[in-house]
């Protein structure tokens, strides 16, 4: 799920010394959410942060600013980096069609997709339908056979098919595309995707504490529980291939992490949308952050580009949720600042954004429109 956040809340939070927990508290009270944690960057450093609330809902174990949240789609733009810096090695190309990328699907894939490029792919520009059937989602989130294997497997059932629109022509959201993309990757390289983003994502940035799937060890709380919706009230999911998407679909957004190590990811982005060079080039990050088409949204590789909310300052956002967590980013290039939040419980999006909002507020003075 992506889409650009909205300042629906002008008040900044104020928070003594930095610390946001007393005021995430108050934004969880008379909500259902059963937690909260969020981060605000300014010029260089983390200038607010905190958590509140309960890792599972009815429990008493309190969050931590330490813990391991879901961000769902989120992900895409780690993805979308990943395959930036496999093309700086020579390893692929934006403009290499599906054919040249799984070459043992040229063959039998429908020809709709014969001019499909990984550049589509990733701004959902392909004409790739948004997901698999239910029935085949649920067999690979059984599934024990080797990931890269399984991609294979989910491109083939995808490509056989007609493409919803010619490629070019239309953005329609998709994480199958994003799946078709990381397997283009694994047969360039010879490496699952779960390795080439360690290897080019995670490693680089110094970030430790990345994962697939739900948080936590099955019978502890040691972290943060998604929680499912029933009837309005949420309720705790152990930690089990069951709490979130087929493990297949990991480059399109099954990812937990502390918000420490996001904010790490975060601020490469953000540099990179200044203009350092230092992590990849300057034609790749323009790339990254340039929208392939306007509408419904205005899309990149991984972000939504919004050149109306914040007066003088890009806002480049997205925001995740795999129905158990709700997670947003949003990177502020020329006010020199970021911010996150997540929820663990999918109907907890109006507390997140408001968490989101006041500190957007807070990092840009509350000049949002």
């Amino acid at each position: 799920m992506a889409a650009a956040a909205g300042f629906l809340t002008p008040a900044p939070i104020r928070a003594a010394a930095g610390d946001l927990s007393a005021s995430l508290l108050e934004i969880l009270k008379g909500s259902k959410t059963p937690a909260i944690a969020a981060l605000a960057w300014k010029d260089g450093t983390v200038v607010a942060e905190g958590a509140a609330g309960v890792r599972a809902a009815g429990g008493a174990v309190p969050v931590t600013p330490g813990d391991l949240w879901h961000i769902g789609s989120n992900a895409k733009a780690m993805t979308a980096v990943l395959i930036a810096r496999l093309i700086e090695k020579g390893r692929l190309r934006f403009d290499m069609t599906l054919g040249e990328g799984l070459p043992m699907l040229a063959a039998e894939m429908n020809q709709g997709y014969a001019g499909a490029r990984l550049l589509q792919l990733l701004s959902h520009t392909a004409g790739v339908p948004a997901n698999l059937d239910a029935a085949s989602l649920e067999s690979f989130r059984i599934s024990m056979v080797p990931l890269d294997e399984q991609r294979i497997e989910f491109a083939r059932l995808v490509l056989g098919a007609a493409p919803l629109s010619a490629p070019g022509e239309k953005q329609l959201y998709s994480n199958s595309a994003y799946v078709l993309a990381a397997a283009m990757a694994e047969q360039a390289t010879g490496l699952p995707f779960e390795e080439l983003i360690q290897r080019e994502v995670f490693d680089p940035l110094a970030i430790t504490s990345a994962g697939f799937g739900a948080p936590g060890r099955e019978g502890a709380i040691d972290q943060p529980l998604g929680n499912a919706n029933l009837n309005g009230e949420p309720v705790p999911q152990a930690p089990t291939l069951a709490a979130d998407n087929a493990r297949v679909l990991a480059p399109a957004g099954t990812l937990h992490l502390s918000l420490r190590d996001w904010a790490k990811f975060a601020a490469v982005s953000l540099k990179g949308a200044r203009g350092d060079t230092g992590y990849l080039s300057a034609q790749s990050w323009k790339t990254i952050f340039t929208p392939v088409l306007s509408e419904p949204q205005p899309y990149a590789l991984g972000w939504i580009i919004d050149m109306q909310t914040v007066p003088g300052s890009r806002l480049i956002a997205h925001e995740g949720s795999n129905t158990l967590w709700h997670a947003m980013i949003g990177l502020l290039p020329e006010a020199k600042a970021f911010v996150l939040a997540a929820v663990n419980f999918g109907e907890g999006r109006p507390q997140a954004l408001a968490a989101f909002n006041a500190l957007m507020g807070d990092v840009t003075g509350g000049t949002q429109r």
